[in-house]
């Protein structure tokens, strides 16, 4: 093994740190993307089988799911970007590293594009700024079906 200089062993060390900190936070990231997935789909199921018998106390029931539903999402969203945030972070502090022992590629733009030279379609895809929409798509269907239930009582919108 090679001596390696002081300066050059912290970065060393901190290049291992950051690809650690990096595959975990990805682990991490779709295990509660996935806890938040069930959760939601389990909030979704509950308000479809209140649907089912309309009464007042059930209408009651379904704007307070749909409530739960739309702070659950929120939650998640800002949870999501918090991750994205921290990706982001690592990666960055991980490619900075790189510029300073160019012996490490391991993040380098040129082995990211080597890689998807003929990949065209997937280059440059994040995936936690896609996995951020899923969140956002259930604030949506939270407030349209709590709205659709309240104005479907109010006359406004027939039931289906």
């Amino acid at each position: 093994m090679t001596s390696l200089e002081p300066e050059k062993f912290v970065l060393l060390e901190e290049y291992k740190l950051c690809s650690q900190m990096i595959m975990n936070e990805s682990r991490v990231y779709w295990a509660r993307h996935n806890f938040y997935l069930a959760l939601s789909s389990a909030l979704i199921t509950v308000w479809a089988f209140f649907a089912i018998d309309i009464t007042f106390l059930r209408i009651l029931g379904l704007v307070g799911i749909g409530f739960i539903g739309l702070i659950i999402s929120l939650i998640w969203w800002f949870i999501s970007g918090r991750a994205r945030a921290y990706s982001i972070y690592w990666m960055e502090r991980a490619n900075e590293i790189e510029g300073k022992i160019p012996e490490l590629r391991l993040f380098s733009e040129e082995r990211f594009n080597e890689f998807f030279k003929n990949r065209k379609f997937f280059e440059k895809q994040p995936i936690t700024k896609w996995g951020m929409l899923i969140p956002l798509m259930f604030m949506f269907v939270w407030v349209g079906l709590t709205l659709w239930i309240i104005f479907a009582q109010l006359g406004w919108v027939p039931f289906i």
